[in-house]
């Protein structure tokens, strides 16, 4: 029963986010047309500018969401609260310091643009702001497990939002109107939470208890890990636009920050899987089934990097033509950024099994220092190559700087502490797949440019499907009969029979 809801929540989860896709890209022409390609550009810088800000929830969130699993499931209601209102207080305080932190980059943008463009970014954090202070209720949804309603309820609100400047940005030609769907979206979703948690009976009746002290420090503990994994994940990936505008200026933002929008869009995708397979992988991990272990793993490694290069593929020969379409040609920019898109979304989706596996048997904090390292090497990288190179150089630094250090460093990890097994094996497994992807790369690529088809829509189709039927074939014909694909069809028929 549970695996049929799963699956149900998962299937409506797609369908859900597929809709909001494409009312977002609507959005983000609709903007283009109205307020101008500098606007554009501002949003992808504003983009990165919240990532940074993001880093200072501290990993707060999933620390107490961890902690309040197991007294939730328990039906212990004053530890319940207590962990409650422990957490409305730190974030609350977190709240402040997050305003502060905008208050400071707002007047570095003033200084480096106008008054005008310092008012637009601080009106949008004031609003991301705005979850430190009402978002408390989320958190008894999550740990009641009630992922598909939160969902819902956060695809409608950025459903609502495109649609609102779909609609009023025509007729209210500014970026205080591009602002406002925002803040709406945001209170319709943070209300609807309200309501569904309170109508839900979520929240536990009873006398507020203590946390204990062992408790805190386990809380602390996790958000020190967390933390230093932030600051991976802001300086690897969440400052490319920054860069672009510092050397580019804001029109090759625009375009940069477009690309960007649908590689985001093409990780979103991939996190779904992610989270789905998260749960099974924590149930596996505490059998303590090492060989069942390294077996999934191992099928998990296959999987994403079969689905990765049809989607890196994929972009490699549509995203230009979509461009064209989406926002015009004033925004495609050289071959190689494209490239290096397609290669970096490739190489982190293959390091995703070790992400996963880290998480679930909770080594974010065993290599807490590595991901500081990882990421001041990126901006070195970066501010050395996109000075030279531009857009192409950037993307090339987080190219280096990935393979340099996260790419074997995570799955090292997992393969020495929770797999117990030669670290070698890895790359026996990984350098094939890789050798592969890159072939399959250049049949599709081959095709793509002998098979010319006339129009812009019939190009799109047929180099996407040609670019996702040459990554299957590809890795069938040379990965068909091994162990990890063998489990992945085996695990496929047994889910089938089950349904049926």
């Amino acid at each position: 029963m549970r695996t049929r809801y799963a699956a149900r929540n998962s299937f409506l989860g797609m369908i859900a986010i597929s809709v909001t896709t494409i009312l977002a890209f609507f959005a983000r022409s609709t903007v283009a047309s109205v307020l101008g390609q500098e606007a554009i550009g501002l949003i992808a810088l504003f983009s990165d500018l919240y990532i940074v800000l993001g880093y200072f929830k501290f990993g707060i969130f999933p620390s107490f969401l961890t902690s309040l699993y197991a007294p939730a499931r328990q039906g212990d209601a004053p530890v319940v609260l207590a962990m409650y209102g422990l957490f409305r207080k730190v974030y609350f305080r977190l709240g402040w310091v997050f305003i502060g932190v905008s208050i400071l980059l707002t007047l570095i943008l003033s200084s480096f643009y106008s008054y005008q463009v310092g008012l637009y970014f601080f009106l949008i954090a004031f609003n991301y702001a705005l979850a430190f202070f009402f978002s408390y209720p989320v958190l008894f949804a999550m740990v009641s497990q009630e992922f598909f309603f939160l969902t819902n309820l956060y695809v409608m609100s950025q459903g609502v939002m495109a649609l609102l400047r779909i609609i009023f940005l025509p007729i209210f030609p500014s970026f205080y109107t591009y602002i406002a769907a925002h803040f709406v979206s945001t209170l319709m979703y943070f209300v609807s939470v309200h309501l569904l948690v309170n109508r839900l009976g979520l929240i536990p009746a009873g006398k507020v208890g203590q946390v204990a002290s062992d408790e805190k420090k386990k809380i602390v503990q996790r958000m020190v890990g967390h933390s230093f994994h932030n600051v991976e994940s802001v300086l690897q990936n969440g400052l490319n636009n920054i860069y672009v505008a510092v050397f580019g200026g804001l029109a090759q933002t625009a375009a940069f920050g477009s690309y960007g929008m649908i590689i985001l869009t093409l990780t979103h995708f991939s996190d779904m899987i992610v989270q789905n397979m998260t749960a099974s992988v924590g149930n596996l991990l505490t059998e303590n089934d090492g060989i069942r272990n390294l077996a999934v793993y191992r099928a998990m490694l296959f999987l994403y990097s079969a689905v990765g290069t049809a989607v890196a593929l994929g972009f490699l020969n549509v995203s230009d033509l979509f461009m064209q379409f989406w926002l015009g040609k004033t925004y495609v920019l050289e071959s190689g950024v494209r490239y290096g898109f397609a290669a970096l979304f490739l190489l982190q989706i293959m390091i995703q099994p070790a992400e996963i596996f880290k998480k679930v048997s909770g080594l974010m904090f065993t290599d807490r220092y590595v991901p500081i390292l990882s990421g001041a090497l990126n901006v070195l990288l970066c501010l050395a190559l996109g000075y030279f190179f531009g857009p192409v150089g950037i993307l090339s630094a987080n190219l280096l700087s990935l393979l340099a250090i996260s790419f074997w460093q995570k799955p090292y990890m997992v393969y020495r502490h929770v797999l117990h097994t030669r670290f070698r094996s890895y790359f026996v497994q990984v350098l094939p797949y890789l050798t592969v992807s890159i072939l399959a790369g250049l049949t599709s690529i081959f095709i793509c440019r002998v098979v010319v088809i006339q129009g812009i829509f019939g190009a799109m189709l047929f180099n996407g499907i040609v670019s996702i039927l040459v990554a299957i074939l590809f890795f069938m014909i040379f990965f068909f009969s091994s162990a990890p694909c063998q489990y992945i069809l085996v695990s496929m028929k047994h889910v089938w029979k089950k349904k049926s």
